[in-house]
């Protein structure tokens, strides 16, 4: 009896050993599952999703509404992704790389012709307001002289 229990021990191990990997597995998926359950415990308990005795009764759920928000949403995650691939194309472009450059430089010659601009519109202004001050003077004068016109 002994030789047929160490003969059928040699065929056993490898599936003890399979029952206790598989043992293991289903332990640690049992982990999970109660860390799940706990979370949505946890949920639910701030949504307080309990019904209360002086609350109204409320209306049925339209699980259309949130299939059709689902979707909207799948659709809005979708573009994104798009987006986000063209994003990448273009930022990967060798086009882009040579053309930085001379966007550079444009905005560099936009730059320096804009403080042109400013400089001759200050220097306009301050000679507007020269020839202000100085036709007030030749008034002043003017009148002065005038017989009869006093200011």
């Amino acid at each position: 009896m002994l030789d047929d229990f160490l003969s059928e021990e040699a065929r056993l191990r490898p599936l003890l050993a399979d029952m206790q990997r598989t043992l293991v597995t289903g332990n640690e998926l049992i982990k999970n599952v109660n860390l799940t359950v706990d979370s949505v415990d946890r949920v639910v308990a701030r949504l307080d999703l309990s019904p209360k005795g002086d609350m109204k009764e409320s209306e049925p759920v339209d699980i259309n509404e949130y299939r059709q928000l689902v979707s909207e949403a799948s659709k809005t995650v979708n573009e994104l992704t798009l987006l986000m691939q063209s994003i990448e194309v273009t930022l990967e472009s060798p086009v882009l790389e040579q053309n930085v450059p001379r966007v550079l430089n444009v905005v560099e010659g936009i730059d320096e012709d804009l403080a042109g601009l400013v400089n001759r519109v200050f220097l306009l202004a301050a000679l507007l307001i020269v020839v202000f001050f100085a036709a007030m003077l030749a008034f002043r004068y003017a009148s002065a002289r005038l017989p009869g016109v006093r200011t």
